[in-house]
């Protein structure tokens, strides 16, 4: 099979039309979500987690990167202002409050944001994304490029069957890319995954009406049942056989949706752009009309994960995984976070900048690995730290970023001086979670170069 021809036609770039994205047709440029299993109950927050949220108040040095950690509660009162909603020369003003406590991305995405502050002060957060849209799709192109070239030189040493599969993959991404309709499956685990994502962003607002209509959405759709099809192309001259739904089936998945719909009309969210499209691109999938899905990182790399999983060239398994891991993510690149912000409204925009910043407690032990939350296995770790460290464990965490014995040791200074001014005693939290932190912390790090941090200033 000759390759140039495959990587040429990938990559063509339509310079004779017009590339114009308005509200209306962002929505094909939105990220996709990954597949996990999705719990839909509720869970009592424990004590010794709620009093060591209480230190987020106090400009708590995230003990992984030593940013200072935004206050969920201050994000809490933002969102509930709705100051994102209101011009650009307004809602820069927050965001450039927060800045330094920003990761690099984000904090380019204010200093953009700022200077077009100035030139647009009338406009909103959302319509100054949409105005750079364009260029961060190019430049975006321009970087994804020669990692599917490098990837698709790789698979051709897979075995046929799993050869066919990656081309199958790789059609499949290139209609993505240049937003053509596709057939993708009904799935009611990504469906409830997706609602699940809304519900944090709503949660966070703190608006009790919204939280009760998500809830009441949620617990309908645990009923759903699941349906798992192959995707297939719309314009795909190839005759392939669709396995669908029984009738009955359908019409009982569909009859959840229409109620979901109807509780979702008669709320207070009943123009969230989010939940809105959610509801529109299912109903669209349960009947398998073709829709025009936009690439995603994330569903990208689990799809390969399935075709390699069981390769028995596990060397070759690894250097594909490897090689697509590179594909830049929102959080690496201001033209990806630009296409993610692409369909957001302008307060989950302002939310998306702020929110990996967002403080958040960490369990020293992974609670997989059998930590529990009891006050002396709690750290505190900005969101993004907390979510890419995942379950390893510390001392893996450490040799990967060998940061963290600085900053560390920032965390236990902060720490300090909020006991010796009285905060602990004012918060109810002992003196002993200090020491118990640093001898943990000591204990998990690598034994060729243990954690020792200083508590010589703790009265």
């Amino acid at each position: 099979m000759k390759i140039t021809p495959i990587i040429n036609s990938f990559f063509i770039t339509k310079t004779n039309q017009t590339n114009t994205y308005k509200s209306s047709q962002t929505k094909s440029l939105r990220t996709s979500l990954p597949v996990d299993t999705v719990t839909f109950q509720a869970s009592i927050v424990p004590e010794d987690i709620k009093r060591i949220k209480t230190l987020l108040a106090y400009q708590i040095p995230d003990m992984y990167s030593g940013k200072i950690m935004i206050d969920p509660k201050e994000v809490e009162s933002i969102l509930q202002s709705k100051i994102f909603s209101r011009p650009l020369s307004k809602s820069i003003l927050v965001l450039k409050k927060y800045k330094q406590s920003l990761f690099p991305v984000e904090q380019e995405v204010v200093s953009i944001l700022e200077k077009d502050a100035k030139r647009y002060p009338t406009i909103k957060l959302e319509d100054a994304i949409h105005m750079r849209t364009m260029q961060a799709l190019l430049d975006l192109r321009q970087t994804q490029k020669p990692i599917f070239e490098s990837l698709i030189t790789e698979a051709q040493k897979l075995p046929p069957d799993k050869l066919k599969e990656f081309n199958n993959l790789m059609e499949a991404t290139r209609h993505r890319l240049y937003n053509q309709p596709i057939l993708i499956p009904y799935s009611a685990k990504e469906f409830k995954y997706k609602l699940t994502r809304i519900m944090d962003g709503i949660k966070s607002r703190g608006v009790y009406t919204e939280i009760k209509t998500m809830r009441k959405l949620i617990n309908i759709a645990s009923t759903l049942p699941e349906k798992t099809i192959k995707e297939h192309n719309f314009k795909s001259k190839k005759k392939t056989e669709i396995r669908l739904y029984p009738k009955t089936n359908i019409n009982h998945i569909n009859g959840k949706i229409h109620q979901m719909s109807k509780i979702l009309e008669a709320s207070a969210l009943k123009r969230d752009k989010e939940l809105n499209e959610l509801f529109n691109s299912t109903k669209m999938k349960i009947y398998n009309i073709p829709i025009i899905a936009p690439f995603g990182r994330k569903s990208f790399l689990y799809e390969l994960k399935k075709i390699t999983h069981s390769l028995e060239d596990a060397k070759l398994a690894r250097e594909l995984e490897k090689i697509a891991a590179q594909l830049p993510t929102s959080k690496q690149n201001i033209s990806a976070f630009i296409m993610h912000a692409a369909t957001h409204s302008s307060e989950k925009i302002g939310f998306d900048i702020l929110y990996s910043s967002i403080g958040t407690v960490e369990h020293l032990l992974p609670s997989k690995h059998g930590g529990g939350d009891f006050i002396n296995n709690l750290g505190l770790a900005t969101s993004f730290l907390n979510s890419e460290r995942g379950h390893r464990h510390m001392d893996t965490q450490m040799n990967k970023h060998p940061e963290i014995y600085e900053n560390c040791q920032k965390y236990v200074d902060r720490l300090i001086e909020l006991y010796n001014k009285g905060i602990f005693k004012k918060l109810g939290i002992d003196k002993s979670y200090i020491k118990n932190f640093v001898l943990k912390m000591k204990r998990m790090s690598p034994p060729d170069r243990p954690l020792n941090l200083d508590i010589s200033k703790l009265n």
